[in-house]
């Protein structure tokens, strides 16, 4: 009897192993799909949509530095300097440096500019995520942001 009861608990132990390990995979596959709808939507300038997919994305595969770089751009590319001083304006230019910043320490190489594989479709992207953030940095454009 004993036997049948370990029995019944290693093969529910293994099933649920596979159940997690499924999910896993089922997780790393969404985050893909919305990876790539993100980037669909980035090639055409729908910043705020494009945005709402990386966001997606990040949830679901939060170890892909690229969603976050992504989705800093799509924030800064939302920031109006016209409207500095109004909250919500003002909110976007902070979450863009923060997911840049998450960006920077999650691209294992950030000089090494983005495989094709990764870059949303013709989009206006020609700088490796290192230099676009350091440029970014060097012209004072978050030195309000920073104290």
């Amino acid at each position: 009897m004993k036997l049948r009861s370990s029995i019944s608990g290693l093969a529910f132990a293994v099933g649920l192993g596979v159940l997690v390990a499924g999910c896993g995979q089922v997780n790393a596959v969404r985050a893909q799909k919305a990876f790539k709808d993100a980037n669909k939507l980035y090639a055409g300038s729908d910043w705020k949509l494009a945005a709402a997919k990386y966001e997606e994305a990040i949830q679901l595969s939060p170890e892909n530095g690229y969603s976050f770089f992504f989705l800093a751009n799509c924030l800064d590319n939302l920031y109006r300097p016209t409207r500095a001083g109004e909250p919500e304006n003002d909110a976007l230019l902070t979450k863009a440096i923060e997911n840049y910043k998450i960006a920077a320490e999650k691209i294992e190489d950030p000089d090494a500019g983005i495989a094709d594989a990764e870059r949303p479709g013709d989009a206006p992207i020609h700088k490796a995520p290192g230099d676009r953030l350091r440029e970014r940095l060097e012209h004072g454009h978050f030195q309000d942001h920073f104290g």
